[in-house]
């Protein structure tokens, strides 16, 4: 009787670990940016994981590897969007504000992708998309002023806040990117590598840089302690438990689960870091995940989650 539970209690439990495993690399670049630089964070992140997934993608690679070859610039735009902007970028920009502000600010570029499908692809905008990123916009309003709309008039933002919404963005364009035909028609293995591999690529010269103006290199247990967990925990970990999620569930439930960054993001902050967000930027985080699930929640969903 325990066999055909085994692999739906598996497939829950990947469920529930996505966005836990995502948000962790707010938290664990956060404890990190005082040991390492970020783009030497970033490159090391990348190469690791890269070097880890090798032998579990190389047959995936060798036999596409026509196609790879073929969209050799799309790929290239896949990795510095993704992995070079969303990598050192965000990482850059956690030198300078909260893992609370990152991972809430972050959760914008479900919306951002709706703006940039009507843009390159005419994609009509409903109403209730409207509602929504209104409400997600006033919450990250809130979030950047502490709850006090009325610093509006004089506020200086936060360059690192600023920083996260265009790695947001960033992550939007590569979310749309990922969607051709071209992209898709590849297995999943086959194309996380190739990402991967060409943003190591992008990386690479401003982690030398990096190293070269800093002269400091990862040495001690704490900084590669930090480097294997971003490779393993919010690289590859959550890579794995997401596929798990979408060939248990299908890809619009287990996209629902991008909804709950930012309560993990908060909730990982708190016990690991021991931020205290205020209550502005918890009001500010409820209006972000209310208007990212009015925006994206697809028509009929909550029907068909019921009859299930």
């Amino acid at each position: 009787m325990s066999t055909p539970l085994r692999p739906s209690l598996l497939a829950l439990a990947a469920l529930i670990a996505t966005p836990v495993l995502f948000s962790s690399n707010a938290i664990i670049g956060r404890a990190a940016v005082g040991e390492i630089g970020p783009w030497t964070l970033a490159f090391l992140r990348w190469a690791v994981a890269l070097a880890l997934i090798a032998p579990f993608a190389w047959g995936a690679v060798a036999r596409h590897r026509r196609a790879i070859a073929g969209h050799a610039r799309l790929f290239l735009a896949l990795g510095t969007l993704s992995i070079g902007v969303c990598g050192g970028g965000f990482y850059a920009a956690l030198h300078l504000t909260t893992a609370t502000n990152g991972t809430i600010l972050y959760t914008l570029s479900p919306l951002m992708i709706v703006l940039l499908e009507r843009i390159f692809y005419r994609r009509p905008i409903a109403p209730r998309e409207v509602a929504g990123m209104v409400v997600a916009t006033v919450g990250a309003v809130a979030i950047l002023t502490d709850g006090d709309l009325g610093r509006l008039a004089g506020l200086t933002l936060n360059l690192g806040d600023l920083l996260v919404i265009g790695c947001a963005a960033a992550f939007a364009g590569y979310s749309v990117l990922l969607r051709r035909g071209e992209v898709s028609a590849l297995p999943m293995l086959a194309v996380f590598s190739a990402t991967a591999l060409a943003g190591v690529a992008v990386l690479a010269p401003f982690a030398a840089v990096e190293v070269s103006l800093t002269g400091s290199f990862p040495s001690g247990a704490a900084a590669w302690a930090a480097i294997l967990g971003v490779a393993v925990v919010s690289s590859i970990l959550s890579f794995l438990a997401y596929q798990a999620a979408v060939q248990a569930y299908g890809p619009t439930v287990s996209g629902l689960t991008l909804y709950f960054l930012p309560v993990s993001g908060l909730a990982l902050a708190m016990i690991f870091l021991g931020e205290r967000p205020s209550l502005g930027v918890l009001v500010g985080a409820l209006l972000v995940i209310l208007g990212i699930v009015v925006t994206t929640m697809p028509r009929g969903l909550l029907a068909r989650l019921r009859r299930r």
